[in-house]
């Protein structure tokens, strides 16, 4: 019969590992960011962000066109239209959808908002579905700077 030994004295000895140079507080941040920006959750819930932001701001622009006298005296001032229970917005969005639309169609882009709506659309199918259903890039640069006809 084979007689046992003690394992553990005749085990061989690893070498120590060698000590890694120290990585500066930047570099690990720098990991840490990156990991989180590349994390696939992240992508997705800010794709599904950025396609709920995309619809209710087409239904609160739409809703705009309909109900936009009767919601523009209430939003003058929206602090006490958000506080108020008794004032009710017809948008389509509530009292979200009427301040919203009412700050983008009246104040600052008018019927130009609508073009807003695309290119969060686009962003968000291509951050929750990994899809690309137009380039993103080329789409907004074309929104911004509108390419010259050509003429023949």
């Amino acid at each position: 019969m084979a007689v046992k030994e003690n394992q553990f004295k005749n085990k061989p000895k690893q070498e120590k590992p060698t000590p890694r140079a120290k990585t500066n507080v930047f570099s690990r941040s720098y990991h840490a960011i990156k990991d989180f920006l590349s994390d696939r959750r992240l992508h997705s819930i800010s794709g599904l962000f950025f396609l709920l932001l995309s619809v209710s701001l087409l239904l609160a622009f739409i809703s705009y066109f309909f109900y936009w006298t009767i919601d523009s005296d209430k939003v003058s001032e929206p602090l006490n239209f958000v506080r108020d229970n008794q004032i009710r917005a017809h948008n389509w969005m509530g009292k979200f959808g009427a301040i919203v639309a009412e700050q983008f169609m009246r104040n600052w882009f008018g019927i130009g908002s609508f073009v807003i709506v695309i290119p969060l659309f686009v962003l968000g199918v291509r951050l929750m579905f990994k899809a690309a259903i137009l380039p993103f890039f080329k789409t907004v640069s074309r929104q911004i700077h509108p390419q010259k006809q050509k003429k023949y």
